[in-house]
């Protein structure tokens, strides 16, 4: 992400042009922090991530109904399932959801990172011009 400003007086001395913009370095991060696409997507797989989780820790109980008869046919037959979860499956589960929100909230913090670090670049790029 290229960020194109001049710098806020306070910072460092920049050339009055009346269509620049002016920012502080805090201002960069955080206009950088609330714009960037791929930061805001890692939010979004984090919020994804911890729906999963909480649907993890939800017993699985689904029955479903069958109604079977043939057609021209004088039976019915009429059935109900019921999956029956083996010992440690929602354990398991919920161990992978957490394992996913972990790997989520990681992926925040690397995208913040980068993103920082491509503002920091830039700001000082300027700086020094």
């Amino acid at each position: 992400m290229a960020v194109a400003l001049a710098l806020d007086t306070s910072a460092v001395s920049a050339q009055s042009v009346s269509d620049t913009v002016r920012l502080t370095l805090t201002q960069a991060r955080s206009l950088a922090q609330q714009a960037n696409p791929e930061l805001l997507a890692a939010r979004l797989d984090t919020a994804v991530a911890r729906g999963e989780l909480r649907q993890a820790g939800i017993p699985a109980f689904n029955p479903s109904a069958d109604v079977l008869g043939a057609a021209g046919g004088n039976g019915v037959e009429a059935g109900l399932t019921q999956q029956l979860e083996l010992f440690g499956q929602r354990r398991a589960r919920v161990r992978a959801g957490r394992a996913g929100v972990a790997r989520a909230a990681a992926t925040v913090a690397n995208a913040t990172r980068l993103t920082f670090g491509e503002v920091h670049r830039s700001f000082y790029r300027l700086a020094s011009a």
